[in-house]
């Protein structure tokens, strides 16, 4: 439920996002997300636009199924607005991404493995910021080992 005091502000009611099933969106999430679904079709470019059918073209009043079809088939998305968000994303990164000073070992391969899927911290950095230009946000979640010492008390 909304609450009244501030646009974008939430109730959780008798919940607390700590005790919600991993799978539950925020209720801001939500909000945002048809917004979301443009601007990744738009992504996407002429072949997930007209993979979203009617939802992005829709039908004329009075447009049959064959000239309708016809007309999604012919149509072409010019995509500047992806062409934008990847030119945005990429001048911050005409130069390698580099660090300074010496890091503790377990980080010193970071700069070449950020994630498990291979990317160098230049690449990693590049796609964060794409997935911020596009969508205006971006999060990052960063697993780390439990800090033992930290429970000593």
């Amino acid at each position: 439920m909304k609450s009244k005091s501030r646009p974008g502000n939430f109730e959780l009611g008798e919940m607390s996002m700590a005790s919600m099933p991993v799978d539950t969106t925020h209720p801001a999430y939500d909000q945002m997300l048809p917004a979301w679904e443009l601007v990744d079709d738009l992504m996407g470019g002429t072949q997930a636009m007209k993979a979203a059918g009617t939802k992005w073209l829709p039908q004329e009043d009075g447009e049959g199924s064959d000239a309708y079809e016809s007309r999604l088939a012919r149509s072409v998305l010019y995509n500047g607005y992806a062409k934008a968000v990847r030119e945005l994303s990429r001048r911050p990164f005409a130069r390698a991404v580099t660090i300074r000073g010496e890091l503790p070992e377990p980080l010193n391969a970071m700069a070449e493995g950020v994630d498990e899927e291979g990317r160098n911290l230049t690449r990693f950095s590049k796609d964060v910021l794409t997935v911020a230009v596009n969508r205006g946000l971006c999060h990052i979640l960063v697993d780390y080992p439990p800090n033992e010492a930290a429970n000593l008390g």
